[in-house]
């Protein structure tokens, strides 16, 4: 269960393809109606090995945090990676040029992916609202066990004399009888 919007999702994707090395990062918000999904992320990578660093890094970040995905698809020069709402495309600065996917979504919106990169956050902590308030303390109160028979009046009176008595009549009890043990007897030695 994803708990974070299409937006937020390719932003943290163009993260991780800039942790990674890429360049030339772009996020392209597309508008209603003119794909299947809502944003594109296009980077740019030195070589097939880091295309596949970068990838490998969204696909791990959608695995961990539980986000729907495709397998990574592509080889040679073109690896993406279909987030349902979000595809990352990552390519090699020569096929990037060759298949010019810049230009495929020109009606599109580009995020400043630096300045919304920089104002994210930390996908790994934890939300305010999960937080657990601490427990309020209870206070104990002894119970009494009502006779039968008894009224409450008659219960609650003997419970405040019994509570009043009993603390120092324990203490006067264990300080008169120390404990000892019986020693051990071997039944086959009688």
């Amino acid at each position: 269960m994803p708990r974070f919007t299409t937006r937020d999702l390719a932003l943290y994707a163009a993260k991780c393809c800039l942790d990674k090395g890429a360049e030339d990062v772009r996020v392209i918000d597309l508008p209603d109606g003119t794909a299947i999904y809502d944003l594109v992320v296009l980077a740019s990578a030195r070589s097939d090995r880091q295309a596949h660093a970068c990838v490998e890094e969204v696909y791990q970040f959608c695995k961990k945090h539980q986000v729907p995905r495709s397998p990574v698809e592509g080889d040679a020069g073109w690896m993406l990676i279909d987030c349902m709402d979000v595809v990352v495309h990552v390519l090699t600065s020569e096929e990037r040029a060759r298949y010019d996917l810049d230009h495929l979504w020109i009606h599109g919106k580009d995020l400043d992916v630096e300045k919304a990169v920089k104002a994210l956050p930390d996908p790994d902590a934890a939300p305010e609202a999960a937080t657990k308030p601490e427990p309020k303390k209870r206070k104990i109160v002894p119970r009494v066990r009502k006779a039968a028979g008894s009224s409450k009046a008659e219960t609650a009176s003997k419970a405040e004399t019994a509570s009043k008595a009993e603390p120092a009549s324990k203490a006067d009890s264990r300080a008169a009888k120390p404990r000892t043990r019986k020693p051990k007897t071997d039944p086959a030695a009688e």
